[in-house]
């Protein structure tokens, strides 16, 4: 599947609602996905990237910095930098590509919270699968919402087996 076509398929589609409803105490998130900006969450932390962001693919000077391009469709079939005229790519972490190291210690600085709540992931990809447990031991309260036992099952101080879009929205209503 072409970016193209990814991106006019995610243009046409609303966000999963596990992605627009986060507690209205939430003061951030940390997305490990590439699509949760489109559901209007602030303060978002995407340690994968944005597939609404492109970069230079040859990295050049100006285009080594990602920019917005919500273009769909995208005029060519291959984006290309407005700054070199070389290719221009997703900016988001591909197979075999280092996380950003300043989205990593944004994401590690977010653990120093009260409330941390993992959602929907299977905790076993690092860094991001020990962020729970660092929360922990910084003194949150940890929270699991999952469809699935996981590693961090074992160890959060509460563990919820239910689908996020059921359970969001009452923990919400809870808060309020």
């Amino acid at each position: 599947m072409s970016l193209c076509t990814l991106q006019a398929h995610l243009s046409r589609s609303a966000p999963c609602p596990r992605h627009t409803t986060a507690p209205s105490a939430a003061k951030g998130a940390l997305s490990a996905g590439t699509d949760r900006t489109r559901a209007g969450t602030s303060d978002l932390i995407r340690l994968h990237g944005s597939l609404w962001m492109i970069k230079c693919f040859d990295e050049c000077a100006h285009g080594a910095r990602p920019w917005p391009d919500e273009r769909v469709p995208l005029p060519d079939a291959v984006p290309h930098c407005p700054h070199c005229g070389g290719y221009a790519r997703p900016a988001v972490v591909w197979f075999g590509e280092s996380l950003d190291a300043a989205d990593v210690d944004r994401a590690s600085e977010a653990t120093a919270c009260e409330v941390f709540l993992t959602v929907g992931t299977s905790a076993v990809v690092y860094p991001a699968a020990g962020f729970a447990r660092r929360a922990q031991s910084l003194g949150a309260f940890t929270a699991e919402i999952n469809l699935e036992p996981t590693p961090a099952s074992s160890f959060v101080d509460l563990s919820v087996l239910c689908a996020a879009e059921d359970v969001l929205p009452r923990l919400d209503q809870l808060l309020a």
